[in-house]
């Protein structure tokens, strides 16, 4: 949620519903509430470049900072980094990527998630130093700047894939997907 009556989501659509061979885009949403209804669906003004997808975006306790992933596939290959982005009176500024702390070099680093108290940024990653595949990192936000990644350990993550970590702070479980977990 951005806040009590907009929705922020990622999804996939036709860039061009005229073109003879449709291309499908990511991109990020907002849904626009009345009173609990859903009122409207509009494109976010995220500026987005040609060929990139974006989604899974967090955005800050105070709805002005906001943390997406930006990925690209060059053959084969996926290359995926987190982002910000500040509010600014018709939308959102031109994503940055975040620093090497957080998008390690050669590693994929998504599906960022901010605490409710504003303190962390989790995440996936699959950079050297964690249990193997993706793995769930957190790292300190203060002042809009982030601090050193920690992997959240072996209680957390396998030598598979964990991803897409959100913290429900109500009942203080930590939520993911993992392939390397049954059930």
């Amino acid at each position: 949620w951005l806040n009590s009556n907009t929705l922020l989501f990622t999804s996939t659509r036709p860039q061009d519903t005229t073109a003879k061979s449709m291309v499908y885009t990511n991109r990020v949403y907002q849904a626009a509430y009345d009173a609990g209804t859903l009122a409207s669906i509009s494109l976010a003004t995220i500026p987005q470049e040609k060929g990139m997808q974006q989604g899974v975006v967090t955005v800050t306790p105070d709805g002005n900072t906001m943390y997406l992933t930006k990925w690209g596939i060059s053959g084969d290959k996926k290359s995926a980094a987190i982002y910000s982005s500040s509010k600014t009176n018709d939308g959102w500024s031109e994503p940055v990527k975040l620093g090497e702390s957080i998008n390690a070099n050669g590693a994929n680093t998504q599906q960022p998630f901010v605490t409710a108290d504003g303190k962390y940024l989790l995440f996936s990653s699959n950079r050297t130093g964690g249990q193997g595949g993706y793995d769930i990192w957190y790292a300190p936000l203060e002042n809009g700047a982030t601090g050193t990644p920690v992997n959240m350990g072996a209680a957390i993550n396998t030598s598979y894939d964990e991803q897409a970590p959100a913290y429900h702070e109500a009942s203080a479980s930590l939520i993911f997907s993992s392939n390397g977990r049954v059930g």
